[in-house]
């Protein structure tokens, strides 16, 4: 989770309201420095495992909105 959190700090996106969803889910509701938000959901072993993975992920969400 922290190379997730350093990757998005870098890109100028805030965690605006981090939480567990149904089953443990990571839930994650984001900034971007626009003022757009949006929420992506990710298992926890998943993003432990490899989060350079979620980080790809994320690349084209964040580049589009």
């Amino acid at each position: 989770m922290n190379r997730l959190r350093a990757w998005l700090k870098e890109q100028g996106v805030v965690i605006v309201r981090p939480g567990l969803g149904a089953g443990g889910i990571v839930t994650l509701r984001l900034r971007r420095p626009s003022g757009s938000e949006f929420e992506i959901d990710f298992y926890p072993d998943d993003l432990e495992a490899n989060p350079d993975a979620a980080i790809e992920y994320l690349k084209p969400i964040i580049s589009r909105r």
